[in-house]
């Protein structure tokens, strides 16, 4: 018994017919090969004129940074999605049916696709976090409740770091409510109380005096200092509100500042801040009652 094929066995296989088909499915391979490499560029130099526009947006304007990333992720998926319609048109060029390889690959992407859906969702919602310019690294916000600075902005998950040194990473897709106190001067507000003795139009005017000639110190004040005018009228003494607007991350040294200013001030002019205390009266049981 011979093995293998024999010279008029191989004649049979490669006709000229088979010849001109395998040519003609090489051409249409390459052809779709430098088609797809054509769209790839074509779609990549699109991208790039439209986030060259999109830096002049307000948005974007202070941070170039964010536009290179979404510029890179759309080129990456626009880039992967004509990797898979080459794909496609190579398998029906060779002869391969794709609808049979998209049923196949369907089935089990289905169920791949449950298990992933929460993975999808936070890619989802991360990536219009980033075009959306909902916050940056270094800016303060509370997202779901949790305050503190962005350390890391990723297109599945978010990591904030608070300001006790917790590291805190939230699922983009979780999100729903995001406070950034970074966007704008920030208001900083501080109570301040003297007694009931002193002539409560004395305080105020002394508080605005000392607050004005500190507005003149320092940089980073935007608006105020205001004494508002009394806001309660409490067990030990009256409370004033002062009011200012500083520039953004500022505001807490500024409520600091102003604690500082009014006390000093009150103490030159001897005006008392009043502290808690009561009159406890005791009574000697064998002692008459005072008439």
């Amino acid at each position: 018994m011979t093995m293998g094929l024999g010279i008029d066995n191989w004649d049979q296989i490669i006709t000229p017919e088979r010849l001109v088909a395998i040519g003609q499915g090489l051409l249409r391979v390459l052809f779709v090969l430098v088609v797809t490499r054509v769209g790839i560029s074509l779609a990549s130099y699109a991208v790039e004129k439209f986030m060259a526009g999109y830096k002049k947006h307000h948005i974007f304007r202070q941070n170039p940074a964010r536009v290179e990333t979404i510029g890179a992720l759309l080129r990456s998926v626009i880039r992967y999605g004509l990797y898979l319609i080459g794909f496609l048109w190579v398998l029906d060029a060779i002869g391969i049916r794709a609808g049979s390889v998209l049923a196949a690959a369907g089935i089990g992407g289905l169920a791949l696709g449950f298990g992933a859906q929460n993975l999808v969702r936070d890619v989802i919602s991360g990536f219009f976090i980033l075009l959306e310019g909902q916050y940056e690294v270094g800016e303060y916000v509370t997202v779901d409740g949790k305050s503190g600075v962005i350390a890391e902005i990723g297109l599945r998950s978010t990591r904030i770091q608070a300001f006790s040194g917790d590291v805190i990473y939230i699922p983009n897709g979780t999100i729903t409510v995001v406070t950034n106190h970074s966007r704008a001067p920030m208001s900083a507000i501080v109570d301040v109380s003297f007694g009931y003795g002193e002539d409560h139009n004395r305080a105020i005017a002394v508080a605005t005096q000392a607050l004005e000639e500190f507005r003149f110190q320092v940089d980073y004040i935007v608006d105020g200092p205001k004494v508002l005018g009394i806001v309660d009228l409490g067990e030990s003494g009256v409370k004033i509100r002062v009011w200012a607007k500083a520039a953004n991350g500022k505001q807490w040294g500024l409520e600091r500042d102003m604690r500082r200013v009014v006390k000093e001030a009150f103490d030159r002019e001897g005006i008392e801040i009043p502290f808690p205390h009561r009159v406890v009266m005791i009574k000697n049981p064998g002692q008459e009652e005072p008439r």
